[in-house]
């Protein structure tokens, strides 16, 4: 057995679990051989309890008059055949699987889209994720991405309306029940909400137990304040307050959470680390998802100020680890994982990536199917994904498509295996005992297998070893 040292509480609680459910196992063994000569032995043990279900999806990017799918290419948003294949994969499994909620991460329009387009885009995205629990009493919580704002991309979530008198608007205000949004149908419900900026705190099961805490982190990257008058949306001083308030109201949330006794799952669109589609510019220049200038400026939260958000949001990591089940986010469009890191380098989260709808980053269309245990850990998530037919005939439009009707999926643990007696009862532990057994380069590996959702190979010269690691300070 390989031994279990130097853990912070969280991976304590979670290598207690793989122990206790290892120990019950040899005990319902042995109680089995002993009993074999009975009949109705078998009869007499419970059945295993079956674990609790959400989904999550992200970036539709869903464009108005588009029908065909389009093939493998950064200019193929998702048309309307590969958003009904989706929608009705997502329907399927709402009545195949055990779901308790489901979480949609961010970009619904298309990209770069002007006013109108985009507008139109919001309705038929929301709309459309409405229509997955249609008759059922799942709530659908959406957080924003960096394409939901009203005029252009990587603006505030809300803004003034050309097309209604500059009225201040939201891009929820596009959807057939605007009211109903972020947090759409069934019981759960909303703790905090900064309408203003779209992030919110709520509790998806409608009990104090389970907290989800969607964040804005699309105002944490550099493209929210550029220089460009395309992109730019407010001055660095004004990102700066928007930031720093965020990350004193994300402290304030992680508290109450603590002190109430509540799980959490931290849900963002832009995720802290390295693109690790990015390569270095000069030297050791990397691409950093969260503007690596970007500093804290509150009060708040003690001995931050002055250190970069990115930081600042790791340490907070770190001191709720306890509370905290997994971060979740989106934004690559791909399928992959980072290992969230305290300041003294040392594992204490998984951030788990939600692999787009759309197709126009090489993946496959896909969607996830999480699953969690009593205490609300992560044990499983399985990936559902679309399967891409090229039209044999030239005249024959689209070129390709896309459809989920083959059914094809494969689990987070098929991806990063463990051999039997390993302790790796959660996904966090899971990665994190493959990292520290076999090495960061065998977790890097069984990432790069499964990024593109199995639709293409991914190698040099991207950077995606340094985009596994998200650290406290810069490569």
């Amino acid at each position: 057995m390989h031994q279990l040292t130097n853990m912070k509480p969280k991976q304590t609680l979670l290598s207690a679990k793989w122990l206790a459910g290892a120990l019950s196992g040899l005990m319902i063994l042995a109680t089995s051989l002993t009993v074999a000569h009975t009949a109705n032995a078998s009869s007499s043990q419970a059945a295993p309890v079956s674990p609790m279900t959400f989904m999550a999806l992200s970036d539709i990017h869903i464009q108005s008059g588009r029908t065909g799918d389009g093939t493998f290419c950064h200019d193929c948003e998702t048309g309307s055949l590969l958003f009904k294949a989706a929608l009705g994969k997502a329907r399927s499994l709402v009545t195949e699987k055990n779901l308790q909620f489901i979480i949609y991460l961010g970009d619904l329009p298309a990209h770069n889209e002007g006013t109108s387009s985009r507008e139109t885009e919001f309705a038929t995205a929301l709309d459309g994720l409405a229509s997955i629990v249609s008759g059922t009493s799942i709530p659908v919580l959406y957080l924003r991405g960096n394409n939901d704002s009203i005029g252009v991309d990587y603006c505030t979530f809300t803004a003034p309306d050309r097309n209604a008198g500059n009225a201040e608007k939201t891009p929820l205000d596009f959807a057939s029940q605007p009211s109903e949004w972020p947090v759409y149908n069934g019981n759960a419900t909303i703790i905090d909400h900064n309408k203003r900026h779209g992030y919110y705190s709520a509790h998806p099961l409608g009990t104090s137990d389970l907290r989800v805490i969607a964040l804005n982190t699309v105002m944490f990257t550099k493209r929210f304040s550029s220089p460009k008058s395309y992109f730019g949306c407010v001055n660095e001083q004004t990102k700066q307050q928007f930031v720093s308030d965020h990350l004193d109201w994300l402290q304030g949330q992680l508290n109450d959470a603590s002190s109430n006794g509540e799980k959490v799952i931290l849900a963002m669109h832009v995720p802290p680390g390295i693109d690790g589609h990015s390569t270095p510019h000069s030297g050791r220049d990397y691409s950093y998802m969260w503007d690596k200038h970007l500093t804290y400026s509150g009060s708040l939260i003690p001995g931050a100020n002055g250190d970069w958000v990115q930081k600042v949001f790791l340490n907070l990591v770190d001191q709720h680890s306890a509370s905290i089940v997994s971060l979740l986010s989106a934004h690559t469009h791909l399928n992959g994982i980072r290992m969230i890191n305290n300041c003294s380098n040392q594992a204490v989260e998984l951030n788990l990536s939600i692999p787009a709808v759309t197709t126009d980053h090489g993946s496959n269309s896909a969607l996830k199917i999480i699953s969690y245990d009593n205490d609300f850990e992560l044990i499983e998530a399985e990936t559902f994904y679309a399967t891409e037919h090229k039209n044999t005939v030239s005249s024959q439009t689209p070129p390709s498509y896309y459809d989920f009707e083959e059914n094809q999926s494969f689990a987070f643990s098929d991806a990063y295996s463990c051999a039997p007696g390993d302790p790796c009862y959660s996904l966090f532990e899971r990665a994190n005992f493959i990292q520290s057994t076999k090495g960061a380069a065998s977790l890097l590996n069984d990432m790069l297998g499964v990024l593109s959702v199995k639709a293409r190979s991914y190698s040099a010269p991207h950077v995606y070893k340094e985009a596994l690691q998200t650290i406290c300070g810069y490569y």
